[in-house]
């Protein structure tokens, strides 16, 4: 897990996964390796890029975000890549779906960039906990 978090962003809105990008790759230790403006476009870049962290919004024009996360935790490439849902959708069941198809955070729009940096901080530290915490398992 040694070197920058590759990032995908799954977006329907240009600007806003343009925004998103940005305050991204103004985070040090994090790189955007894709863009997505749609779920289908979204699971192929998952397959063919294997980003370590994806910010999922759930409405997307052609599947919801939520199916976009069952159809990643059913793939092999897709069960491994960590799911920060960053969205306008504040419906119960839908924050429940997500929450259940494994996120590991779920952001709701409007927040600040700032917002989004100190999320993307606090992710980088606990993956670190994780690999020390693996680390120290192998050595045992």
């Amino acid at each position: 897990m040694s070197g920058p978090v590759r990032v995908l962003v799954a977006d329907d809105d240009f600007a806003v996964a343009a925004i998103h990008r940005r305050c991204v790759e103004g985070v040090p230790g994090f790189v955007v390796v894709g863009v997505a403006h749609q779920g289908g476009e979204c699971l192929r870049l998952v397959d063919e890029l294997s980003p370590d962290l994806l910010l999922l919004d759930i409405y997307l024009p052609d599947m919801s975000g939520v199916e976009v996360l069952r159809r990643l935790r059913s793939a092999a490439a897709g069960a491994t890549v960590d799911v920060m849902a960053v969205t306008a959708s504040r419906e119960v069941e839908t924050v429940r779906a997500a929450m259940s198809g494994g996120v590991v955070q779920y952001l709701v729009k409007p927040f600040t960039l700032a917002t989004l940096q100190e999320r993307l901080l606090a992710y980088a530290a606990h993956r670190r906990e994780l690999q020390r915490l693996s680390d120290d398992c192998g050595t045992v």
